[in-house]
């Protein structure tokens, strides 16, 4: 599977053997909301908010949906059947299957796009299911597509980017938070809150612009003047806990048990204080 890199991180612990809480219930119930932010790779000023929200009742062509709004305006309707989520579009008329959340390794998942009749490859064979626990303190199935789905939320880029032909003008839309009955389940962690489009800072934080940080050859190097008490660690891209290090007086720490990728890392002292955080890539 091509697995591209995502940046899901939202203070995630990675756990496989673990398994996900509340299989049976509905994934999209009443009083369901989400949030998705777009940005503009070309623009870099400009950021928009949308806000859906799954509330009330609809039949259509006698078929029952839950409704969902998108900044306060009716958007789509929305259902639920034998592990597959099916929308209907109000602008087309017309009922698509948006997700296939009954994984199983060597299974194909298959969507309908907006603009088309025709069933879309959502991505090759699964041939990996992890599990990723969120902010609720349950566990999730998570698999790498074309952009990482989680099962019972959608995907990453948004609940229906993948169903739209991507515009051309640089915008780029991403999943920023998710909440089920007001409990928050996921938050980006690029950005600060749930409703500001304010980036997170996820730079190292350099005192008196020494580096006392700094990663080179898979290698990471430390210059605290203080090192006592001080904690590594390091996730990936989902957010999973890879492991952490005691580096109270440590000059340097090898990292040599991850694959090629691109991960986040955070320094915490003695009190479990965040002083350090950043991104690195690692490359055999």
């Amino acid at each position: 599977m091509n697995k591209k890199l995502i940046a899901l991180f939202s203070g995630l612990f990675y756990l496989s053997s673990y398994g996900q809480s509340n299989e049976s219930s509905p994934y999209l119930p009443t009083n369901t909301s989400w949030t998705e932010v777009t940005t503009n790779s070309i623009d870099g000023s400009y950021c928009r908010i949308n806000r859906y929200f799954i509330d009330g009742d609809t039949v259509i062509n006698s078929v029952s949906y839950k409704k969902i709004f998108r900044d306060g305006t009716p958007f789509s309707a929305l259902r639920e059947s034998e592990k597959k989520v099916f929308v209907y579009f109000f602008d087309i008329e017309k009922e698509k299957l948006t997700y296939d959340f009954d994984w199983a390794i060597g299974k194909t998942l298959y969507f309908q796009p907006h603009f088309s009749e025709e069933y879309a490859v959502l991505t090759e064979k699964i041939t990996e299911i992890d599990k990723v626990r969120l902010e609720d303190g349950n566990y999730y199935d998570y698999i790498l597509a074309p952009d990482a789905i989680i099962k019972g939320i959608g995907s990453q880029s948004g609940f229906f980017s993948h169903m739209f032909e991507q515009p051309p003008n640089g915008d780029k839309t991403e999943l920023l938070c998710f909440k089920k009955k007001d409990i928050l389940i996921y938050k980006n962690i690029k950005f600060r809150t749930c409703e500001s489009c304010e980036k997170a800072d996820m730079a190292v934080n350099n005192v008196n612009s020494k580096n006392l940080v700094s990663y080179c050859n898979n290698t990471f190097y430390f210059s605290f003047d203080d090192n006592q008490g001080k904690k590594l660690f390091v996730y990936d891209s989902m957010g999973g806990e890879l492991f952490l290090s005691d580096i109270s007086n440590k000059s340097s720490l090898q990292i040599n048990t991850l694959k090629n990728g691109v991960y986040f890392y955070k320094i915490t002292a003695r009190n479990n204080k965040t002083l350090y955080t950043g991104s690195f890539i690692y490359k055999k």
